[in-house]
């Protein structure tokens, strides 16, 4: 059995990969920008860095992964989207809202789980049953919910 993590650096990827360390799972195939700094069990864990989430970079990722497989993948966890960064934060209302940045939201939360989507489906389609979970930072914020999640737009009418 083959675990990936894409996205392994994030805080939800590091919690999971701990999570299936400890299940003594057979390999465990970490995709990340950036690799982890703790030393673990090479043995098991194979890690996969890419330059950016490109679909040159994709390409290049599966490519490696096909390469080095033997057993069917049975779990896929894709955790690289974003909230925000440096010059990107959530809107709390509607004057927030730039184009340029709800661009780089779509692109991260939306588009480039589906490139990996696409470049996975020749590796997990098969025998085995194989479970995908995509995690997203816009779908809602659970410790932010007081100051809303979304945008509501009254109207002076019925729709």
């Amino acid at each position: 059995m083959t675990n990936i993590i894409i996205g392994a650096s994030s805080e939800i990827g590091k919690a999971l990969a701990q999570q299936l360390i400890a299940k003594n799972l057979s390999k465990l195939v970490l995709i990340s920008r950036s690799m982890p700094t703790t030393k673990l069990d090479r043995k098991i864990i194979q890690f996969i860095q890419v330059n950016d989430y490109s679909e040159q970079s994709i390409k290049l990722a599966i490519s490696e992964l096909k390469s080095s497989l033997s057993d069917p993948v049975t779990k896929v966890f894709i955790c690289n989207g974003i909230l925000q960064n440096g010059e990107l934060k959530p809107e709390k209302k509607i004057e927030d809202f730039r184009l340029e940045n709800f661009h780089k939201v779509l692109q991260a939360n939306t588009i480039t789980p589906m490139l990996w989507l696409q470049h996975l489906v020749p590796i997990i389609s098969g025998d085995s049953t194989c479970k995908l979970v995509v995690f997203s930072a816009r779908v809602g914020s659970i410790s932010d919910n007081t100051l809303g999640a979304g945008i509501a737009i009254a109207h002076p009418k019925p729709l």
